[in-house]
């Protein structure tokens, strides 16, 4: 599940990671990595979804995810994104 809120526009080679959030009225033009915000024209994850890394943690396990936390931390770590 991914949340695009109102007046986002997609291009064909968008592709969305597992419950990101895209902020309104911007341009997705390429990959969004899982469990980020962004925002902008063109679109840029902007911060990670959660601060904490336990939240992170109870999210992947209550919705079944197909990332383990592995993944997830090595992606936000090349995008310069840390946790708690």
């Amino acid at each position: 599940m991914v949340l695009l809120q109102g007046l986002t526009q997609l291009l064909l080679a968008a592709k969305f990671g597992e419950r990101s959030i895209i902020g309104s009225k911007y341009l997705v033009n390429k990959t969004i990595t899982p469990f980020v915000v962004a925002e902008g024209v063109p679109v840029k994850v902007i911060r990670q979804r959660f601060k904490n890394k336990q939240k992170l943690v109870n999210t992947l396990q209550n919705t079944n995810s197909k990332y383990d936390i592995d993944e997830i931390l090595n992606v936000h770590r090349k995008l310069g994104f840390y946790y708690d």
